[in-house]
């Protein structure tokens, strides 16, 4: 079953213009995880077999409990499982 995906006029910048270095200055709710980093972290594990990836983040609580969590949402909407593809 194929799925639609939406995404906002901010989400479709970042994923068009597809810069190297990407600083998004961005409110609550833009989808900047779900929308932003899991498409971007997924054409990098395509594009680049076998690189090292990661999140960066003030914290690691704010990882653990707000980034991360987002993020593995919007890679469940792209098609990876945990488990499976991570």
């Amino acid at each position: 079953m194929s799925r639609q995906l939406h995404y906002n006029s901010a989400q479709i910048k970042c994923l068009v213009q597809y810069p190297k270095r990407l600083i998004g200055v961005m409110g609550r709710g833009t989808g900047k995880s779900t929308g932003i980093i899991a498409p971007r972290l997924k054409n990098c594990i395509i594009e680049m077999p076998e690189s090292n990836n990661g999140l960066v983040a003030k914290t690691f609580k704010q990882i653990k409990s707000r980034t991360l969590p987002a993020t593995m949402s919007g890679w469940k909407k792209l098609g990876f499982h945990q488990d499976i593809h991570y």
